[in-house]
C-alpha cells in the first residue's frame, strides 16, 4: 500500500527471502513513477516490484554503496565523468561478496562443478574470505563454463553456465563498476 506527499512515499510491502516471509514499511524519496495501484508491491532483488514482477524503483539500501570506498567511487565519477580509476579491486571485499551471493538466483541451474547455491550457503562467510583472498591475491582463477545447448527456431543455441564462485565474483564486480557508470545514464533511459 503506498501513502505520501508528492517528494517521498510510505511503501508498505511483502518481503519474501527463501521460506521467509514479512512485511515492511519504507519510505523512499522521489517516487512519482510508482501508482497507487501498486498495492501489492514486493521487494525482489533489490527492486520494488509490482505485482506482476515489474522493477517500480530501486531501493536506497541496493545501491551498491555499502561501504564508504564505494560510495566516493561513485561521487568521484560524477564531480568529474574524465576521471581514470585505475585500482579497483580493493573495493571487492568479503561483505561484498557476501551480498553479492545473496542477490543470487537461489534456484539457478549449478555450473561444472555442480554446487548448488544452497550448498554454497552453509559456509558462507569462511568461504567468501577465501575467495576474497583468492582474488586479491591473484590467484583466483575461473572455472570452465557448462555448456548447454537452447532449441531455437532456425536450430539451437549454445549456453554457457558458470560456476557459483564465478558468478558472486562476476556480480562483486558489476557492482563496483556500476557506481562508476551509473552516473552517466539518465533516470529516464
Amino acid at each position: 500500500m503506498l501513502r505520501g506527499g508528492t517528494d517521498s512515499i510510505e511503501v508498505d510491502v511483502r518481503i519474501s527471502h527463501g521460506d521467509r516471509e514479512g512485511r515492511l514499511k519504507i519510505m523512499l524519496d522521489s517516487a512519482s513513477h510508482l501508482r497507487q495501484d501498486d498495492r501489492d508491491a514486493r521487494i525482489s532483488r533489490g527492486y520494488l516490484t509490482d505485482k506482476n514482477g515489474v522493477r517500480k524503483i530501486q531501493l536506497p539500501w541496493n545501491r551498491g554503496c555499502e561501504s564508504q570506498g564505494l560510495w566516493r567511487v561513485r561521487q568521484a565519477a560524477r564531480r568529474d565523468r574524465r576521471t581514470r580509476f585505475t585500482a579497483l579491486l580493493h573495493h571487492v571485499t568479503p561483505e561484498l561478496l557476501r551480498a553479492s551471493y545473496w542477490e543470487l538466483n537461489h534456484k539457478a541451474v549449478p555450473g561444472i562443478e555442480g554446487e548448488t547455491w544452497t550448498e554454497y550457503r552453509k559456509p558462507v562467510v569462511a568461504r567468501s574470505e577465501d575467495l576474497h583472498e583468492r582474488v586479491q591475491r591473484g590467484t583466483y582463477r575461473a572455472k570452465p563454463s557448462k555448456r548447454a545447448w537452447i532449441a531455437k527456431t532456425g536450430g539451437q543455441r549454445p549456453l554457457g553456465i558458470a560456476v557459483l564462485e564465478d558468478k558472486i565474483v562476476q556480480q562483486a564486480v558489476r557492482r563496483v563498476l556500476e557506481e562508476i557508470f551509473e552516473v552517466e545514464f539518465v533516470g529516464l533511459s
